[in-house]
């Protein structure tokens, strides 16, 4: 387990949470509030997408 989960507040940008999944690497970031509460994820896809939205329809697929 991680002493120091990286998190984002509901509020910054999509942009900025994209990066840090890339950044950092991660299959899904958590999205939290200020009262410390989990609200939702941002995922791989999605931060893909906003970093590179075309990467779904040029990308061949390599599993099926």
């Amino acid at each position: 387990m991680q002493p120091n989960v990286v998190t984002i507040d509901p509020l910054e940008p999509s942009l900025d949470a994209a990066r840090r999944v890339a950044d950092h690497g991660l299959a899904a970031l958590p999205v939290v509030g200020r009262d410390g509460r989990l609200l939702g994820a941002v995922t791989l896809d999605a931060a893909l997408t906003q970093l590179a939205p075309a990467w779904r329809t040029e990308v061949p697929r390599v599993f099926s």
